[in-house]
């Protein structure tokens, strides 16, 4: 199966309404990276944001270039289908080579697309495979960049995590306690304590969760790759068990 234009298009409107995307530096580098090379790839762990920032990286393409057409396909055999002569695209492969074939001769046709047409490729794959891949010593990717999302230089910086946790928190109506002295109880366990006439939760769309700003910093500190939403997904479960 192949994404259409207007697949890909509608894709990327939903990733715009799927929350508040906080661009990381590892998306402004591959967009930059693009405009001179023609293979990129944007590695990580499992649940490290491949995907999303594949599409954020389209979307941004899209934006500064409204002349190229861009793609996200599912299989690579597909290339043939959709490029045009003089028409730059740009296409995602999601999960690649995770999921499908292991063809020499479908790599040497996307070398040959490169060669002869405006053809741009990104490439999103979970490290354990990418350490695994013997494709990746085909001539297709003599030029490639690779961009680990785990990588020191990649990683999420500490200012990134507070604002996607931030960003989660506020979606969720989890109010954030500036500190101890703040007049709000500090954990979940003790909001429950309050009275039931207090102001704060007798108001509509106040927050239902109070989240420590020192229960938040520990989270920051965590490797991204256990899942802030995991741990803050904890919390709201210790809520609902408490009403």
């Amino acid at each position: 199966m192949c994404f259409s234009l207007d697949q890909t298009a509608a894709e990327i409107e939903i990733h715009e309404r799927n929350g508040k995307y906080l661009e990381v530096r590892a998306v402004r580098h591959c967009v930059e990276l693009l405009e001179s090379r023609n293979v990129v790839v944007l590695s990580g762990r499992e649940g490290s944001g491949k995907s999303r920032n594949g599409l954020e990286i389209l979307r941004q393409i899209k934006g500064k270039n409204r002349d190229f057409e861009i793609f996200k396909l599912i299989g690579l055999n597909y290339v043939s289908d959709i490029v045009k002569d003089n028409v730059t695209s740009i296409v995602l492969f999601d999960d690649a080579f995770g999921q499908f074939y292991n063809d020499k001769h479908i790599l040497d046709h996307l070398y040959s697309y490169i060669d002869i047409h405006k053809l741009k490729l990104i490439f999103t794959m979970r490290n354990s495979v990418k350490h695994a891949c013997q494709q990746l010593t085909h001539i297709l990717f003599h030029d490639l960049f690779d961009i680990d999302l785990n990588s020191e230089t990649f990683q999420l910086t500490k200012v990134e995590k507070e604002n996607m946790l931030s960003n989660y928190c506020d979606m969720h109506n989890i109010m954030i306690s500036v500190g101890r002295e703040d007049d709000t109880d500090q954990s979940v366990s003790n909001r429950h304590q309050r009275d039931d006439n207090e102001a704060y939760q007798s108001v509509p769309g106040q927050a239902a969760v109070i989240l420590e700003r020192e229960t938040m910093n520990e989270i920051i500190e965590t490797d991204p790759f256990l899942g802030f939403r995991n741990v803050v997904d904890y919390l709201l479960k210790i809520e609902r068990a408490l009403i």
